[in-house]
């Protein structure tokens, strides 16, 4: 008998957070990071995956502290950009900066594809005894009613052939 163990997957904290100073016009290679610029990233991406739609992706949260940036975060790799865009946009008031235009309009469209992953069609069962068919029937007419040209009465209608077309 084998006992499975299920290991988070994704990418490491530190590549989200390394990934929102990069959006926020602040490389690694150019500006060195320190411990507590990495701690307080750290600290804003844990706080911000507990909200929605970030709680649904199944962010591996620290059992106690802020955790290690070096653990896998257990997001799924479709919604990294979305993540590391946000974070960025949360990060980038606190060094005097702001995200560029470009990155704005990336950030939306990666927002917009979290939604959609994150959402939740809402489905209520029908209560028994409920009438199941064509529904409502419009007045104007529609799918299921055939509209039928008026017949004027007070006219020799002749033949019955001339009424069939």
């Amino acid at each position: 008998m084998s006992i499975e163990i299920p290991l988070p997957g994704g990418v490491a904290k530190r590549t989200l957070i390394e990934m929102a100073f990069n959006k926020c016009t602040m490389a690694g290679y150019e500006f060195g990071r320190t411990a507590e610029e990495v701690n307080d990233a750290q600290r804003e991406l844990n706080a911000m995956m507990f909200e929605h739609p970030f709680s649904a992706l199944g962010f591996v949260q620290p059992d106690y502290g802020d955790g290690n940036p070096d653990e896998l975060s257990g997001i799924p790799n479709d919604t990294i950009s979305a993540v590391a865009f946000e974070l960025a946009l949360r990060l980038a008031p606190n060094m005097g900066k702001s995200l560029s235009p470009e990155a704005t309009v990336a950030r939306q469209k990666s927002m917009a594809l979290l939604h959609a992953k994150a959402a939740t069609i809402p489905t209520m069962p029908y209560q028994s005894h409920t009438v199941r068919g064509a529904g409502a029937k419009s007045p104007l007419g529609g799918p299921f009613i055939e509209e039928v040209a008026p017949v004027n009465l007070d006219e020799d209608p002749g033949d019955l052939a001339s009424l069939i077309d």
